[in-house]
This record gives structure tokens, C-alpha cells and sequence, in this order.
């Protein structure tokens, strides 16, 4: 578990704050829609309050010698080309694709995915280390805390948010079963936004938790938000057979979702939704 903190001062009585997750992105298929993540990408760059959570599986990485996972049949030219270092060609092209948003000033951590880890655990490269140092980010490991605190530039006012993120697990293929499992996220852990990827589906919640005021004999309810985040990886493209068609597995939607901080706002100070880039 890693323990971050954000701060974004400057802020007015109407400011709102808005976090895209990203990730699942399985760049080195020809499964993966660059297009929408690109359009993704431009989002989070063109607004001035967005910013956005890495949440892993950014690359296939997937080496020739894994001879369970590997088909050169699903690789694009440019990666095919470099068979002997795969993973870092994927890395390459993730890192001109995300330069936009590659920096601390957008960017509030990266988590590393189970392609990730399995790329590092049996060849020793470090894809989510790399970036991190490179680009000066925060390693978020594969589930963190991490306190994001807004400052008013008036009046110095702080509101405090948690957020809960993870790449995820398991999940089963019915949209019951990923539900059940985003709810489950905040048995043991205390948080205002619970977010994982990893189950390639884009599935938003909110609840309410009624607790009694610290200054006052007072009912207090506050929203949390939960998200399953989403993916551009396609299950079905045309003239290509991957192992997620092999499976049967369904077709998801592409694309990510949208967490808006509004910390001052009379009413909803929390939302979740789709991304609609």
C-alpha cells in the first residue's frame, strides 16, 4: 500500500476539480484504440482543472518467450519489428503518445498493472519505475491512498478528499459480479473515492455514509463515489483472432470515466460519470 498526498491551491468558492483515471490501455496490440485514448489525452490537456491517475496495464508487455500469452499476429509493425525489446518499444510509444500529460503538474501517480508486474517479476524491466523517475512522478504501486487537499486563494479554507485507487483483480464477466466487487473496495478501507481498473469495463456507483458531526450533536451524510474505470483495449476487431475472443469474452465500452471534486458547492460536492472526450 502506498501513501501519497496532492495538494492544488488557488482555488475559488466555485472551482471545480476534475480526475480522469487512465489505464488498461494495453498499448502493442492492434487491439488497442489509440484514437480514443488520444482524444483522451487531449481532454486532460486542454482543461486547465483536469488531471488525471495512471491504473496500469499502460503496455501489453508481452516478450516472445512467454509462449502462453505471445501472438505475433495481434502485434502492430512497429513493435513486431523489435521482438528483442519489446516492452521497451511499447514503452517508447506510450511515452510520445502521454508526453502532453506526462508530468507532475497533471499527472497525481502512475500504478503498475499485472502485465506490469509480470513483466518485471520474470525479466527484471521496470516499465512503471522508468516513467516515474523520468518524468519526476509518483510510484503508486499497485494500491494506494492518496489524500488530495484543495486550498481556497481567499480565505485559505482546506477540504480533504481520500481516494482509494487500485489496478484491481478478478471480477467475473457479468456486470453484477463487477459491481459486487466495486462495492466490496470499501469493507476494510476508509475513503471518499474507491477506483480500480483491470475487469475492462466502465461501471460508476455512488453511496451516502451517515456519521454524527465532529463539531456538533448533527447527522452529516456524505457521498462516496466508486468506479471500475474502464479500457481501450477492443475485444473484437476485424481479421484479428486475440485471446479475449478465444475466451468469449464481451465486447466492453472504450473510453474512461470522470471524477469532479466541487469542494465549496452547497450540494454536490462529489460526482462520478463517464468520460465523454
Amino acid at each position: 500500500m502506498e501513501l501519497h498526498e496532492v495538494k492544488i491551491t488557488g482555488l475559488g468558492r466555485s472551482s471545480e476539480v476534475e480526475l480522469i483515471p487512465i489505464g488498461d490501455i494495453h498499448l502493442g496490440t492492434i487491439n488497442c484504440d489509440l484514437d480514443e485514448l488520444r482524444r483522451t489525452i487531449k481532454y486532460v490537456e486542454s482543461h486547465s482543472s483536469a488531471y488525471w491517475l495512471g491504473m496500469g496495464d499502460f503496455c501489453e508487455c508481452i516478450r516472445h518467450q512467454d509462449h502462453r500469452r505471445f501472438d505475433p499476429r495481434t502485434i502492430p509493425p512497429r513493435h513486431l519489428a523489435r521482438l528483442g525489446d519489446i516492452a521497451a518499444s511499447e514503452r517508447e510509444e506510450l511515452e510520445e503518445i502521454l508526453f502532453p500529460i506526462l508530468n507532475d503538474k497533471k499527472c497525481w501517480g502512475l500504478h503498475g498493472g499485472n502485465h506490469e508486474e509480470d513483466l518485471y517479476k520474470y525479466y527484471g524491466e521496470d516499465i512503471i519505475g522508468q516513467l516515474c523517475r523520468a518524468y519526476g512522478l509518483r510510484d503508486l504501486g499497485y494500491q494506494a491512498l492518496t489524500r488530495v487537499r484543495f486550498s481556497r486563494s481567499s480565505s485559505g479554507n482546506i477540504k480533504t478528499y481520500v481516494i482509494h485507487s487500485q489496478h484491481g483483480h478478478g471480477g467475473g464477466r457479468k456486470v453484477g459480479a463487477k459491481l459486487n466487487l466495486l462495492r466490496d473496495l470499501p469493507a476494510n478501507i476508509n475513503a471518499d473515492v474507491h477506483i480500480m481498473g483491470h475487469v475492462h469495463d466502465r461501471i460508476i456507483d455512488d453511496a451516502v455514509q451517515l456519521e454524527l458531526s465532529s463539531d456538533s450533536l448533527r447527522l452529516e451524510a456524505r457521498e462516496k463515489v466508486f468506479g471500475i474505470t474502464g479500457t481501450f483495449y477492443r475485444t473484437y476487431q476485424e481479421g484479428i483472432t486475440n485471446y479475449a475472443e478465444k475466451r468469449n469474452y464481451p465486447p466492453t465500452p472504450i473510453g474512461c470515466i470522470k471524477i469532479t471534486f466541487a469542494p465549496w458547492s452547497n450540494r454536490h460536492k462529489l460526482h462520478i460519470e463517464k468520460l465523454r472526450a
